[in-house]
């Protein structure tokens, strides 16, 4: 399994990145300073893969 760490993953190209990362079946861990963001980024995630 791969795994991905993003930073600024809680909007523009760092939850776009962590959103494909997650979307290939890779493991993301998204760093971010807005938790709110992180939040989306995980719902869309979510949505892709069908996994959390």
């Amino acid at each position: 399994m791969q795994r991905a760490l993003v930073i600024g993953a809680s909007g523009g190209v760092g939850a776009a990145i962590a959103t494909a990362f997650a979307g290939r079946g890779a493991e993301v861990i998204g760093l971010s300073r807005a938790q709110d963001g992180l939040d989306v980024t995980d719902v869309r995630s979510t949505s892709s893969t069908g996994t959390s």
